[in-house]
């Protein structure tokens, strides 16, 4: 099955690095746009095509086989859907923000280059001590406590502050509070 990534920017660019490396059974065959403006020719050796281009080479069987992964933002994810769409592929799937943290954190992960924010010990505020980590937290504790002031300590990596501002640590009723003293100070 041929497998394209939509966009040539940081996002498809992240998505890149990160599947070479964690599935390299998937195999990128080339960057998809729509125009070639503002675009780079290539990223990482692999090329930037135009998507009517492949789309005319391809057969509709292949079109339809193909596995797009969509990574650009997700404010035209409804667009660039329907462009791919009118081009004859169906089998897409829509990177967006989680599913970037999620990707990207495996991917660090896998480096070693950062500390994943679920493998930090929670900090109970009220009894001043770590408690558990977050992946102890069952379905059950999750939902009788919610909503949830949780507390990192981080010292460093100010990319971990971000990540975790982001909303990867806990799920949308949980309220994060995040302490990065250290990591911020220096901005």
């Amino acid at each position: 099955m041929r497998k394209y990534i939509f966009g040539a920017k940081a996002t498809a660019a992240g998505l890149y690095k990160a599947i070479s490396v964690l599935e390299p059974e998937k195999r990128i065959e080339a960057f998809l746009v729509s125009s070639m403006e503002s675009n780079p020719q290539e990223i990482w050796g692999h090329p930037v095509r135009l998507l009517q281009e492949v789309s005319q080479e391809l057969s509709e069987e292949q079109k339809m086989k193909a596995q797009i992964y969509v990574a650009v933002p997700e404010l035209i994810h409804e667009e660039i859907e329907n462009l791919l769409r009118e081009n004859g592929f169906s089998n897409l799937e829509l990177i967006d923000s989680r599913k970037e943290a999620d990707i990207m954190e495996r991917y660090y992960r896998w480096m070693g280059a950062f500390a994943s924010v679920h493998d930090l010990p929670l900090y109970d505020e009220e009894n001043a001590g770590y408690q558990k980590d977050l992946k102890a937290l069952s379905s059950d504790e999750k939902d009788r406590q919610m909503p949830v002031r949780v507390s990192f300590k981080i010292t460093g990596a100010d990319s971990i502050c971000g990540s975790i501002l982001q909303g990867q640590a806990l799920e949308e009723s949980a309220t994060i509070s995040v302490l990065c003293e250290e990591a911020l100070s220096g901005l």
